[in-house]
């Protein structure tokens, strides 16, 4: 399958002339399973045509193919294994985050962790007695919230132990200060309900792998004003998710969109589009277009691990800030990422300061606000 997708996606990406310095972006675009059906899926699908977002492939996923590949997992990457594999004691966490965490909680990590109150959402689950959902509800009622790091989000929580509907005693969230309360310190307690969503009965997802050319449509463009800001409710009526925002009842939605169910996800940048295809259409490296352009500007990429560690999505100096490599590219055009990505494998911190240091400092000074 994957071979078949490969060349239908080569057919018209593998063909584009590189040396007119004009990018051919390559984005995965999917419809997430609140928003599945037939209404969805003919207004996007023109949505992007309108646009000149060509579709280059299309294909529709199910429950059961998305958890036996473990796609949800690898595609949310850092947040879900910080959710459901790491355990809260192994985490690396900076020494400004320690001292921010201390300020914030009025307590310090280690004596977080040393009281035992410290848990990943897999282990919040299994003390709750709940399911990704019944977890979420307690996650949002979180006295406060923190971020520890890239990927992984502390909520301060208060539950206790009550009998539900059914007769089974499962923690839920209460005030601070009743009798029963007790705490608990909870990394990515949303994740399990994220998860759920895609994994259970009948849910599907509906992708596309689409191309456009960046003196027709620039990343950015493609992201702020083609697929809209996460919040819909923020978004342009003309993107894709101001209309399932606006049009959400005539689309035959069940509820408003929100944040969460925003109708579709896309890629953010050329190297996060890169890594969704491997994880969803489960494409090699050189199968897909941005990575065999990648392969050609990081040649010796077999014996430096560097694109691993790109697709890995670590963290890179550039320009004497650190940040992972998909927030530093994030809607960029391909020929700007290769270039960097090139400098990055071959050039010395120095030489990457000189060339980008000036025009880097003005695009932090002038630049958007990002999309988280």
């Amino acid at each position: 399958m994957a071979d078949e997708i490969a060349a239908t996606i080569e057919g018209v990406a593998g063909s584009w002339d590189w040396s007119s310095g004009v990018s051919f972006n390559t984005a995965l675009v999917f419809i997430k399973p609140h928003a599945i059906n037939e209404k969805v899926k003919e207004m996007v699908s023109n949505a992007l045509k309108a646009r000149e977002v060509q579709i280059l492939y299309e294909q529709s996923l199910g429950a059961e193919e998305i958890e036996k590949g473990e796609i949800i997992d690898n595609h949310y990457s850092i947040i879900a294994q910080n959710a459901m594999n790491v355990d809260p004691r192994n985490l690396k966490v900076a020494d400004d985050k320690l001292a921010e965490f201390e300020t914030t909680f009025e307590t310090s990590w280690a004596a977080a962790l040393q009281s035992g109150t410290v848990m990943n959402a897999s282990q919040s689950m299994s003390t709750l007695a709940q399911n990704g959902k019944g977890l979420a509800a307690v996650e949002e009622e979180a006295l406060i919230k923190f971020k520890l790091g890239p990927g992984c989000y502390v909520s301060k929580c208060c539950y206790a132990m009550r009998e539900n509907d059914v007769g089974d005693v499962v923690g839920v969230p209460v005030e601070e200060g009743e009798d029963d309360a007790s705490q608990l310190y909870i990394i990515n307690g949303f994740y399990g309900l994220m998860r759920e969503k895609f994994i259970a009965k009948d849910a599907s997802v509906y992708v596309y792998v689409v191309g456009f050319t960046s003196d027709k449509l620039n990343w950015a463009t493609f992201r702020n004003d083609v697929i809209g800001p996460t919040d819909p409710a923020k978004a342009s009526e003309t993107s894709i998710r101001g209309k399932i925002y606006k049009e959400w009842e005539r689309l035959g939605l069940k509820q408003v969109p929100s944040v969460g169910d925003n109708g579709v996800h896309a890629s953010a940048g050329p190297l996060e589009g890169l890594k969704e295809r491997m994880v969803w259409l489960q494409l090699a490296l050189e199968q897909d277009p941005m990575g065999a352009k990648l392969i050609e500007v990081i040649w010796n990429y077999n014996t430096t691990g560097f694109i691993t560690k790109l697709m890995d999505n670590e963290a890179v100096q550039f320009c004497s800030e650190e940040q992972p490599i998909f927030d530093l590219t994030e809607g960029m055009d391909s020929l700007e990422v290769l270039c960097i990505a090139n400098n990055l494998a071959y050039a010395t911190p120095e030489e990457i300061n000189d060339f980008y240091g000036e025009d880097k400092a003005e695009e932090d000074e002038n630049g958007d606000e990002k999309d988280e």
